[in-house]
C-alpha cells in the first residue's frame, strides 16, 4: 500500500486473516485518530472464520509518502 502525502486509502473490509509491515510511516489519520507508526512496525490481525474488520479511511496528513506491506491469508 503507497499513500502519498495528502493521499487516501478508502474504508474496506478485510474477511480473512491479515497481517502489514510498515515500509515507511507517516503522519496518518485512520478514521478519527492520528496515527504515527514507526518504521518497521508490524501488526497481525487474526479473523475468526464468518468475522470481518472493518477499516475507516485513511489520510496521509504528512510530507512524505506512507508505504506498507499488507499480507492476506487466503484459503486454499
Amino acid at each position: 500500500m503507497v499513500v502519498p502525502p495528502g493521499g487516501t486509502m478508502e474504508p474496506h473490509v478485510h474477511r480473512l486473516p491479515y497481517f502489514y509491515v510498515v515500509v515507511d510511516g507517516g503522519e496518518m489519520r485512520f478514521g478519527d485518530s492520528p496515527w504515527r507508526p514507526d518504521d518497521g512496525e508490524v501488526e497481525f490481525y487474526e479473523l475468526a472464520p464468518g468475522a470481518e474488520k472493518r477499516d475507516p479511511r485513511m489520510v496521509n496528513e504528512g510530507d512524505r509518502t506512507h508505504r506498507e506491506i499488507v499480507v492476506e491469508l487466503k484459503e486454499r
